[in-house]
């Protein structure tokens, strides 16, 4: 009896939708009450941020991040970092050169009252999209020509479908005065083993050194786009780590799916066991170009690495069903 089948879908999934990002926004001015006050007539920006360094630490369902600002060319006048509080804000606290500093925790009617003018004063809607979730109020202290912000953050990680979902706030290219540089590095612990860690909104690396540790990084010169890092990972024993991961818009017919397949490595012998593998790839017209291109390489990779005893197939749809052979 073979050891076990081994089903592969070639086929490319629409990433869900990434929630746009506010992130942490150094307005050039103050508040009063509801209202924001900009102190520079040519524009709510004032300090030109230039590099963000994010770093983020994951053990289980918590993530504790800092994200550090060096902002420079800051001109006179007050200034206010404004943070969102997102889904499983846990705590947030603020420093400016090393030295904490106190900040107004705005919820309810007062948060939402604060994106609307955020949004007036910047001319952009992507503060709108925190309209529900809290904010963190920091009036920062005078800043000299080079400053550091340094924001530390705490918050719960969601779960679904047999995935866990880490979001990253990043700061907005479209909201801050200057964005020259981006570094992220996300480090992943788990009692389990982590398996098939992926974005569905940012090309990333991610290195593994050892089953239940990975460290996300990526790194970008002149950001641009508006959009929060999203993590996607499963964490448990299962040798092979299979999952199904499906998305249909509410308005569609048709809807795509996933199968993530991550194995731990381990086996019981030197030998590994005979495998059937059958291979499902969509030649439809719209999978024309880098789709195919990806589908073809993913396809050579599998058969480059079969076993001398493993057996496979290969079954093309797109208008009728072709087999690569009749069995086996």
């Amino acid at each position: 009896m073979r050891a076990f089948k081994m089903l592969v879908f070639f086929t490319i999934q629409l990433a869900a939708t990434a929630a746009f990002a506010t992130g942490p926004v150094l307005f050039a001015g103050g508040t009063d009450g509801a209202e924001l006050k900009p102190t520079k007539a040519e524009g709510p920006f004032g300090a030109a941020v230039g590099m963000v360094e994010i770093a983020v630490d994951v053990a289980e369902d918590e993530a504790m991040g800092r994200t550090t600002m060096r902002v420079r060319g800051t001109p006179e006048g007050a200034h206010t970092l404004i943070v969102p509080l997102g889904p499983g804000h846990l705590e947030a606290r603020a420093r400016v050169d090393g030295k904490a500093v106190e900040g107004d925790t705005r919820t309810g009617a007062k948060a939402d009252a604060l994106w609307a003018a955020l949004a007036k004063v910047t001319g952009s809607g992507l503060p709108l999209a925190e309209v529900g979730h809290g904010a963190l109020v920091v009036p920062t202290p005078a800043l000299g020509k080079r400053a550091v912000i340094e924001l530390d953050q705490r918050w719960k990680i969601d779960a679904t479908d047999g995935m866990r979902r880490l979001v990253v706030p990043l700061p907005a290219p479209s909201l801050a005065a200057s964005l020259s540089r981006l570094r992220v590095e996300v480090t992943l612990r788990a009692a389990e083993p982590l398996r098939a860690v992926f974005s569905p909104s940012h090309d990333i690396d991610v290195e593994r050194p050892d089953l239940r540790t990975a460290i996300v990084r990526f790194d970008l010169s002149s950001p641009h786009g508006d959009d929060d890092l999203t993590l996607l990972y499963a964490v448990d024993r299962d040798d092979l780590g299979l999952r199904v991961l499906t998305h249909r818009a509410d308005d569609a017919d048709h809807g795509y799916f996933m199968v993530l397949g991550n194995p731990t490595g381990r086996a019981e012998g030197d030998i590994a066991a005979p495998k059937d593998v059958v291979m499902v790839v969509d030649t439809s017209g719209s999978m024309r170009g880098e789709k195919m291109e990806q589908a073809r390489s993913a396809m050579e990779y599998v058969l480059d690495h079969l076993g001398p005893d493993d057996r496979f197939n290969i079954i093309a749809f797109g208008t009728a069903v072709r087999p690569f052979r009749d069995a086996l």
